[in-house]
């Protein structure tokens, strides 16, 4: 499902219906963030005194992370829904037994890198807002600070996803090995994220 209208998405949220759920709501907010860097990156290039032309590579690369984004959110749903699927297949036999639990590991290593794909990429998100908080506009300084939130955010969103999921893998190394992933973006995303902080914070915000 493509979401064109917020009330649309929130509509489909606030049901009953287990997805989309947080992992989508992630995704989104992400989504949010990098329109937000994007929208400031174009107030940066109206104005001479700020302008320049790597503000126009962070612009095309905030468009592109949108995008991505919001068909993450997608994935994670649909995600979701194998998951769903994969435990209404039939268990009768000892052959339709094993089709099933192999159905059913496929579909949470799936549902683990959905969300996974969302916190590497607010990461990178991350990564570009504090690269360049000072290159853009003063003016739009507060909705840079609300992306790195977001964006945030959606990290930690998207991760809590990722560990839930993995809780119901059988596949020792494949967990561990994510495990390390997930320690190494938290930590990486929240240095960023307190250097986009310090910055708000010599603004007086």
């Amino acid at each position: 499902m493509t979401y064109r209208k917020v009330e649309e998405f929130l509509d489909n949220l606030r049901s009953e219906a287990p997805a989309p759920g947080g992992g989508s709501a992630a995704s989104v907010s992400a989504a949010l963030a990098a329109s937000l860097a994007a929208m400031v990156c174009r107030l940066t290039l109206k104005n001479k005194e700020y302008a320049h032309h790597q503000i126009e590579k962070v612009l095309e690369k905030a468009e592109e992370m949108r995008v991505n984004f919001l068909r993450l959110a997608r994935r994670d749903e649909d995600a979701f829904n194998q998951v769903v699927a994969a435990f209404k297949l039939p268990k009768g036999s000892f052959e339709e037994q094993q089709k099933r639990e192999k159905s059913i590991q496929e579909a949470f290593r799936q549902a683990a890198l959905a969300p996974f794909e969302t916190a590497r990429l607010s990461v990178e998100l991350l990564e570009l807002l504090e690269q360049h908080k000072e290159e853009i506009n003063k003016n739009a300084i507060t909705d840079w600070g609300v992306a790195a939130h977001l964006a945030h955010a959606a990290l930690e969103g998207a991760l809590l996803n990722v560990k839930i999921n993995l809780q119901s893998l059988d596949e020792v190394s494949f967990v561990n090995d994510f495990k390390e992933k997930i320690r190494a973006l938290l930590t990486t995303g929240e240095k960023l994220y307190q250097s986009v902080k310090q910055t708000l914070t010599s603004h007086g915000l």
